[in-house]
């Protein structure tokens, strides 16, 4: 998902600290920026926002951390997906006596055991024209067999037909349904972590309709408690009946705690006041205050914080890149392009930019995403900063000392001031090299993607956090398919427009390949390409550094993909 430079002060901050719950000493108190408009997890596209969702609803897949890798593991099915026929054939089991909450849109109130055919209605709700999904032309359309047929009658027909069957869905008793794909979609299963796979019973849609947003109904371990709710705080219920409690092991069972109350606080200050009194007892850092408090090292500045306070690093699974535009004669010299990139000392970006909290990227893909490669990947050769290097490939590429090449447009999706320190470090670094860059600023994403699509920028800055846990959603940005189109609607991330057969006929095999070996061997050649065209500078990936206070226990990954409310104990104190 493309994020400007802003929005890396924009993606959820979480924070517990102790107070009064349904026990005195066991609520979490969780901090975020922005709360989404509506709680129907299948209405809004951002992915952040997972986090929340997740506090009532649960997805057939759910992501585990090890360590700070990131691992699919089975939440509402007995076991990972059951892939067949080369692909085309996905099983789903789901596990039974996972329950929806108690609701009133159930016959006596009783939540009742979850089923297949709630996840296929699931798929129906995606695929019916009415509901506008955002998700159905990004992950299923032109995918199942049989279901765009059934939304094209429905929209010839002004009636989607719920009760229609198809031939690629097909559910076998109370537990089981058979998906059937027109080819293999092995990022399937990646994708069931995600909100839009969040299964929803029936009955409260039927019951609440639009109103779900603000009454959700799902099998998560809390439930939302609108009555004690406002625009700026949020409480959520442990679920005491929740059907994974024993699954706690000797922590205790599921949720650990008794409430969530997530309170809305914009801004940064806000959020370091309170975790300094005591009021909160984790802290999400930024580029804008990680200083404060932690050396570029990751060592806590003790007499900044809480006795007791530790440290925990997350990947945040994110790329910040520049892309050179290879519709541009000059920019598409390899040499010039390698020696742009060798240039700049990327330490400078760990160092000042994000204070420590990234490390360099060698090539798209963050490190909390498996790889499966024979081996790691090598370091990046022209990542590493060698100017009389580059000046040599400067001149080899026809323009030495910079001698003959134009002033070169660089663009950044924002005006603020990590955007002018990005500008800043790369136009001083290539002005060493003879290479001059006038800046342009942008005041928001709409007029820097517009000028994307149409292929007029020159070097661009960029961001991209994963919208699925999984590495091709990070390959896929460098693929001649994903090049920018006018009039397209949502990403198209190969902002450069590189193209490279090669890279596009590995790339286009990995997508039918689960993840493994197999898939693995095929990313190491696809880093080689891309590290030896330099299609991008890859900058950094980012991390995510929480201040964990005293007596908090159980946080885990802070990941957004792998983050758990329901692991967190608090503070007794």
């Amino acid at each position: 998902m493309k994020h400007s430079a802003s929005a890396i002060l924009l993606i959820l901050l979480f924070s517990s600290a102790p107070g009064v719950g349904q026990e005195p000493g066991k609520r979490v108190e969780m901090a975020v920026q922005s709360f989404p408009s509506t709680l129907d997890p299948h209405r809004i596209f951002y992915p952040p926002w997972n986090e929340i969702y997740r506090l009532v609803y649960e997805t057939p897949v759910a992501c585990s951390a090890e360590g700070r890798v990131l691992r699919l593991v089975p939440r509402l099915l007995e076991t990972l997906p059951e892939i067949a026929e080369g692909g085309r054939r996905v099983t789903l089991r789901f596990r039974k006596g996972a329950r929806f909450q108690d609701d009133p849109c159930f016959p006596g109130g009783k939540g009742r055991e979850i089923h297949a055919m709630d996840f296929m209605r699931v798929l129906y709700h995606h695929a019916d024209p009415a509901n506008g999904s955002v998700y159905w032309s990004a992950y299923l359309a032109g995918r199942i067999e049989g279901l765009d047929a059934l939304r094209a009658r429905a929209e010839k027909e002004g009636f989607f037909d719920y009760d229609a069957r198809v031939k690629g869905l097909e559910v076998k008793g109370d537990q089981e349904l058979v998906i059937r794909f027109h080819g293999p979609y092995p990022q399937f299963t990646a994708l069931l972590t995600m909100a839009w796979a969040s299964v929803v019973p029936w009955e409260a849609r039927r019951k609440y309709g639009d109103g779900l947003g603000q009454r959700p109904v799902g099998s998560g371990p809390y439930r939302f408690d609108p009555e004690n709710s406002t625009d700026t705080l949020k409480l959520f219920v442990r679920r005491d009946d929740y059907w994974r409690a024993s699954e706690g092991g000797k922590e205790g069972p599921l949720p650990r705690n008794a409430a969530v109350r997530l309170h809305v606080l914009p801004d940064l200050a806000s959020q370091e006041k309170r975790f300094l009194a005591g009021d909160l007892s984790l802290l999400d850092l930024y580029p804008g205050n990680a200083e404060r408090f932690c050396t570029p090292r990751g060592r806590v500045k003790r007499k900044n914080v809480p006795r007791r306070t530790k440290l925990l690093v997350s990947d945040r699974t994110w790329i910040h890149y520049i892309a050179f535009n290879m519709r541009n004669k000059i920019l598409a010299k390899k040499k010039l392009r390698q020696a742009l990139c060798l240039a700049v000392d990327r330490n400078r970006y760990v160092r000042d930019y994000y204070k420590g909290a990234a490390s360099l990227a060698n090539h798209p893909v963050p490190p909390g995403l498996p790889l499966d490669t024979p081996k790691r990947p090598k370091r990046w050769a022209y990542g590493r900063y060698n100017l009389k290097k580059a000046k040599a490939l400067l001149a080899e590429a026809g323009y030495p000392n910079g001698e003959g090449l134009p002033e070169f447009v660089l663009e950044a999706p924002d005006s603020g001031p990590l955007a002018q320190q990005d500008t800043e470090i790369l136009k001083s670094s290539w002005a060493r090299l003879g290479v001059k860059v006038q800046v342009r600023l942008h005041s928001g994403m709409a007029d820097f993607i517009d000028r994307a699509r149409r292929g007029v920028q020159e070097i661009t800055i960029n961001y991209w956090f994963a919208d699925y846990p999984d590495a091709d959603n990070f390959f896929l940005m460098l693929a001649t398919r994903s090049i920018p189109k006018p009039g397209a609607q949502g990403d198209t991330p190969n902002m450069g427009f590189y193209s490279n057969p090669e890279y596009d006929r590995l790339y286009l095999e990995s997508t039918t390949l689960a993840p493994g070996k197999e898939r693995g061997r095929l990313y190491a050649r696809m880093i080689e390409i891309v590290q030896e065209d330099c299609p991008w500078l890859f900058v950094a990936h980012q991390q995510l550094w929480t201040l964990v206070g005293p007596g908090v226990t159980g946080v885990g990954n802070r990941n957004p993909f792998a983050a758990d409310a329901a692991l967190i104990s608090p503070s007794p104190n």
